[in-house]
């Protein structure tokens, strides 16, 4: 984004923007044009709290960001700007700094003991490219797009933030915080992660946000009290980035090392969540770890994902209610399993009941729902079966597993699936890659066109097509170069099968700049 920022009074309220740029950058001769890209938001929100000012409004434009910008126990503190497209915050190249046995953190906007804070209607770049991970998981350490720690009733909404190394958003110990209605691209780590570890605070609510790539989890709450996950959007968890070397790739989590209690996911969708060669091969959700109690799944959707869910561990009171399945992957691993931890401990009081279980592919190996311990009920779902073995229960003594209606005759057929992967953000006039693979879970090669569709601002529209071919019960990737235009934005990108399928359509956006 070009431009001049030379009206900025409302930067601090009461003071013009000649003088704040002047203590930022020296003494300025009156007329003299700012370039946006180098006014330094660590230098004009430093500034700004410490002459006692806690709404900062940051104008449209692009801004570097030099260092983390701490805001330190500093209550009721506003950060906002004109819009996600519009206020940019881009990490620099090389904040990371330090060295693997001496690191530095380089969250880009970092609330310590600040409550009340609230954050939105921006775009932070965590720029993960140019602060490449050093090597040593030992020396993992935040760099995130926004942290709160030990901060309380904050607020994050209408913010898109993308390619930060860790967490676009990760909120540690505090209470009533909400992150709503984000964007959140392409974290290395996890999308988005809530924390009450040691029993501190409750409270948080993650609700209406699309989480679009990351490594590990698309939302996790870790050892969570009377948490709310709701309405989120989480696809595309098959990043293989992780600066912990992980690489979980699970859509929607309770875990931690103590345990999670009173949490609820509901009326989230997760889709493209499959990484079949790698060593964690991708799964829709799970709970965990043992002494969790109350955890609620209810109403979700998972879509085209390698394993719907695993119940392990010594948890209580476990829910899985009203979801639906539409597609997976894998033909070894159960859709859902009930099974014991690695220490030999199991879930009891589990009720799955009123679910839906669609879109297996032919030739399952495992059964579709396996219950291997524990106890609880399985009653009132719905399998589609596709030819495959519906349901084993090794203890049925201690499960309660009908009523269910198995489902033979009306199973859909399974048809191929698209899932599009592109650069959350690329520079006006470069070639942007886009990954585009197609998976075929049928019994018969696939030979189809994909459409590629691009519309951006000032109307915008892009229009190509190329040819697929699938062998049987596979997959294969193909990269589409698409040259950048020298207008900046936010670009949708679709791509579809044609003939089309249930199935054969993925979007993603991309950020010229």
């Amino acid at each position: 984004m070009s431009g001049i920022l030379l009206t900025m009074g409302d930067v601090i309220p009461g003071r013009s923007s000649l003088d704040l740029l002047a203590e930022a950058y020296g003494k300025l001769t009156s007329g003299i044009a700012i370039q946006q890209a180098n006014v330094d938001a660590y230098q004009l929100i430093t500034q700004a709290l410490a002459a006692g000012q806690t709404g900062i409004h940051l104008p449209a434009g692009n801004y570097s960001v030099s260092q983390q910008v701490n805001i330190n126990n500093i209550d009721n503190v506003e950060i906002y700007g004109d819009g996600q497209d519009d206020t940019i915050l881009r990490l620099n190249d090389n904040v990371y700094g330090g060295s693997n046995s001496s690191p530095k953190p380089a969250t880009v906007l970092s609330f310590v003991e600040a409550d009340n804070f609230h954050v939105h209607d921006l775009q932070i770049d965590g720029n993960a490219a140019g602060n490449p991970f050093q090597g040593n998981p030992a020396t993992a350490y935040a760099m995130d797009g926004i942290l709160g720690w030990n901060s309380s009733n904050g607020l994050i909404n209408n913010c898109l933030i993308h390619d930060c190394r860790f967490m676009g958003v990760q909120l540690e110990v505090g209470s009533n915080c909400i992150v709503q209605d984000n964007t959140i691209l392409n974290s290395n780590a996890n999308g988005i992660s809530v924390s009450n570890a040691g029993n501190h605070g409750s409270g948080y609510q993650v609700l209406n946000n699309m989480v679009n790539g990351a490594s590990d989890v698309g939302i996790s709450v870790w050892e969570g009290v009377s948490a709310l996950v709701h309405g989120n959007n989480v696809q595309n968890v098959t990043l293989n980035l992780s600066p912990y070397q992980q690489n979980t790739h699970v859509g929607i989590l309770a875990e931690g090392q103590a345990p999670c209690r009173n949490v609820i996911f509901s009326n989230n969708t997760v889709s493209n969540i499959s990484s079949p060669i790698t060593k964690y091969p991708g799964l829709g959700m799970g709970a965990g770890p043992d002494g969790s109690s109350n955890i609620q799944f209810l109403n979700n959707t998972f879509e085209n994902v390698y394993q719907m869910a695993r119940i392990v561990g010594a948890m209580v009171d476990i829910s899985v209610t009203g979801n639906t399945v539409n597609g997976t992957l894998s033909l070894t691993y159960p859709v859902l399993n009930v099974s014991p931890s690695d220490k030999g401990t199991s879930p009891n009081n589990v009720s799955i009941e009123g679910n839906v279980f669609n879109g297996t592919p032919t030739g399952m190996v495992a059964y579709i729902i396996s219950i291997i311990s524990g106890s609880g009920k399985f009653i009132n779902n719905t399998i589609y079966t596709n030819g495959n073995k519906a349901l084993l229960v090794w203890h049925p003594t201690y499960w309660v597993s009908s009523p269910n209606t198995m489902a033979v005759v009306e199973t859909p057929t399974p048809s191929p699936t698209l899932l599009l992967s592109a650069p959350s953000s690329e520079s006006q006039g470069q070639r942007a890659q886009l990954s585009i693979t197609a998976f075929n879970p049928t019994n018969s090669p696939f030979n189809a066109k994909v459409m590629i569709e691009i519309m951006g601002p000032n109307n915008y529209l892009m229009f190509d097509v190329v040819q697929v071919n699938v062998a049987a019960a596979s997959q294969s990737t193909l990269y589409y170069v698409w040259s950048a235009p020298n207008q900046s934005g936010t670009y949708s990108v679709s791509v579809s099968l044609a003939p089309p399928t249930p199935s054969g359509f993925s979007t993603a956006t991309v950020q010229i700049m």
